[in-house]
C-alpha cells in the first residue's frame, strides 16, 4: 500500500502529464508536439500522430479526474477528430508519422506509419468511448473505418513498419516483440 505522500505525488504526476498533452497540442488541429524544450523557448512545430493519440487518451483521463472541464476536453477531442477526418492526409487510413502542428503537412519526409497510426487510433477509440457524443462517434468511426490493414501487410504475414511516396513500403516488419 502506498503512503499518502506517494499517492499525492502520483496524483500530481498524472495531472501534469494530462495537462502537458493539452498544453502541447495545437488548439485548432489538436496535433501534439513531438518534443518540447523544458525552458519553453521552442519554435519547433513537428507533431507526432502517436503523441496525438496519447493526447486524446489524456483528455479522457483529464476529464474523468477533474483536471479539465468536460466542455474543454470534449471540444479539443472533437477538433482533433475533425482534423484527422477532414484535413489530414491519409492513404488507406494511415497517417504520416510527423506533421506540422499548424498546417498538418508532412514533416521530415517521414513514412505513413503503421505503429504511430495504431497509437493514434487507440486514442480515437478511447475518446469515442469516453465522450460518446453523436459527433465524436461519427468522426471516430470515419477515421477508424478508413484503415486498410491488409494494404499495410504489403503482401506479407506481418505489418510493414510503413510506406513512403518516394520508396514505397519500408523493408522492416513488426515480426518480433
Amino acid at each position: 500500500k502506498l503512503s499518502a505522500d506517494r499517492l499525492k505525488l502520483l496524483e500530481e504526476v498524472e495531472r501534469r502529464a494530462c495537462l502537458f498533452f493539452y498544453e502541447q497540442a495545437h488548439p485548432v488541429t489538436g496535433l501534439v508536439l513531438d518534443r518540447v524544450r523544458v525552458d519553453g523557448l521552442d519554435d519547433r512545430r513537428a507533431a507526432s500522430i502517436a503523441a496525438t493519440g496519447f493526447g486524446l487518451s489524456a483528455l479522457c483521463i483529464a476529464h474523468e479526474r477533474g483536471y479539465l472541464k468536460r466542455d474543454m476536453a470534449e471540444e479539443r477531442v472533437e477538433r482533433t477528430l475533425e482534423f484527422f477526418a477532414r484535413r489530414a492526409f491519409s492513404q488507406k487510413g494511415f497517417y504520416f508519422h510527423f506533421l506540422d502542428c499548424v498546417t498538418g503537412e508532412r514533416e521530415f519526409e517521414c513514412e505513413l506509419s503503421s505503429i504511430d497510426t495504431t497509437w493514434l487510433l487507440c486514442g480515437v477509440l478511447h475518446a469515442r468511448q469516453h465522450f460518446d457524443t453523436r459527433r465524436i462517434r461519427k468522426l471516430a468511426n470515419e477515421i477508424l473505418g478508413r484503415v486498410e490493414w491488409s494494404w499495410m501487410m504489403a503482401g506479407g504475414e506481418t505489418l510493414c513498419h510503413g510506406w513512403t511516396p518516394e520508396n514505397g513500403f519500408l523493408p522492416f516488419r513488426w515480426d518480433e516483440y
